[in-house]
């Protein structure tokens, strides 16, 4: 897709850590907005103008699932100890979902 109709369009950049079980320990994540000029970080006051609501989803199959909150800011992390998983399986996918002010939802979704 080009053009205008890619411009002011949130997407989040995520980085998860395992410990050496395979076990999630940690969730980074920077936010990114498209711009005419490019791509560049929104300040929080922005996305919280943007977003009403924002979290985390972590599965393995639909009954072994993990769904937070997460902090409606342009960079953050959780650490986690212990390490989070819905079961002992790796997980097979992992969701950021937000809403935005006109009640529009988003899913970032990485598939395993």
């Amino acid at each position: 897709m080009t053009g205008a109709g890619v411009n002011y369009v949130y997407v989040p950049e995520v980085k998860l850590t395992k410990d050496t079980n395979g076990k999630i320990t940690k969730l980074e994540w920077r936010w990114w907005r498209k711009t005419t000029a490019g791509w560049a970080q929104p300040s929080d006051e922005e996305l919280l103008a943007v977003w009403i609501g924002a979290a985390y989803f972590i599965s393995t199959d639909s009954n072994n699932s993990t769904w937070t909150d997460l902090p409606i800011t342009t960079t953050g992390s959780l650490t986690f100890n212990p390490p989070i998983q819905p079961s002992t399986v790796d997980p097979n996918s992992f969701q950021i979902g937000a809403q935005d002010r006109g009640r529009y939802s988003y899913s970032f979704d990485w598939w395993e």
